[in-house]
């Protein structure tokens, strides 16, 4: 958790009122800090001004003008009191999450499709230039590669070394699994390499009173450029990751998908799902002991998402 110590030096220091409070996650605090900006104030664990640094110089690479959705930009970079502070442009318009939350099924079903739509126009954002690999946040014991499946491949090897153990433990028929994982990997990509944001949940999607798109936000840790189906496979579950509404977002999303992009994505969005799992289990817990790795374990076992990945059931 943020220090609330530093936490309200930073503020002291920079003469913003705690009223003007916009929102918070894992990673940050917003405040309003004038018509135009925001002010960021980070959890020390979960950044550094070298991450904000690549974050503000990726956000100046990319062309959205054929996009009809703002993107971060990041104007300052500042440590106060060993806080990372940023001040960023100000991007009308509340997060889905909240749009969604007591909403007619009616409202729900809309934001739904413009959650789709909006990714849909990411594919439009012009990359040129923003990656050196395919991961904007490389690490460093992966293996470069400049092929989408090859690079997957190489993450998945390395997140293994680290988590099978746990897997290992928890998923069923583990090795025959991750076998076929491998050779769903084996091939070239040959689609097209487009942004991906890596985190594409309702919380980081902002919409106006109309339920449109206006902004997407917080690019980051799993940010890569290649198949936007990995975006959609994650946005899908991320509705709802743990049942809490009474709208059934799994079923509705998916057919949504299908109805969009046919029946023939279903194993490469199966698939995205099944990796993120992996890739993902250990983000927030080093000993696997919260909500989203006992998530990440219900998707291994699911056999509905391996029925459509080359797998002996």
């Amino acid at each position: 958790m943020i220090n609330e110590h530093k936490h309200e030096a930073v503020l002291n220091t920079l003469g913003i009122n705690k009223k003007t409070l916009i929102g918070f996650g894992m990673e940050a605090f917003v405040y309003k800090y004038d018509e135009q900006r925001v002010l960021k104030i980070y959890n020390s664990d979960m950044t550094s001004a070298s991450k904000q640094h690549t974050l503000k110089n990726f956000y100046n690479v990319l062309d959205i003008s054929n996009v009809n959705i703002e993107l971060p930009q990041i104007e300052q970079i500042m440590e106060i009191n060993g806080t990372i502070v940023t001040i960023e442009k100000l991007i009308n318009g509340r997060n889905m999450r909240e749009a969604i939350e007591n909403s007619p099924e009616e409202k729900i079903e809309k934001l739904m499709k413009n959650h789709l739509l909006a990714l849909l126009k990411t594919r439009d954002v012009n990359i040129q230039g923003a990656f050196k690999g395919i991961k904007l946040f490389h690490e460093a014991d992966v293996p470069e590669s400049n092929d989408w499946y090859q690079y997957l491949h190489n993450l998945l090897h390395y997140q293994l070394s680290k988590v099978e153990p746990y897997l290992q433990e928890y998923v069923e028929r583990f090795n025959e699994k991750v076998d076929a994982l491998f050779r769903a990997l084996s091939g070239d990509y040959t689609g097209k390499y487009t942004l991906i944001h890596g985190d594409f949940c309702p919380e980081n999607i902002l919409v106006n009173s109309n339920c449109e798109v206006t902004g997407i936000i917080d690019f980051g840790l799993m940010t890569m450029q290649g198949d936007f189906l990995f975006d959609v496979a994650t946005g899908w579950l991320f509705f709802d990751m743990y049942d809490q509404y009474t709208f059934d977002f799994k079923t509705k999303y998916l057919n949504l998908v299908i109805k969009t992009f046919g029946e023939k994505v279903k194993s490469k969005i199966f698939l995205y799902v099944l990796l993120y799992s992996i890739y993902s289990v250990n983000f927030y817990s080093d000993d696997f002991s919260d909500g989203h790795a006992d998530w990440c374990i219900r998707n291994l076992n699911d056999q509905n998402l391996w029925k459509e990945v080359e797998f002996d059931n």
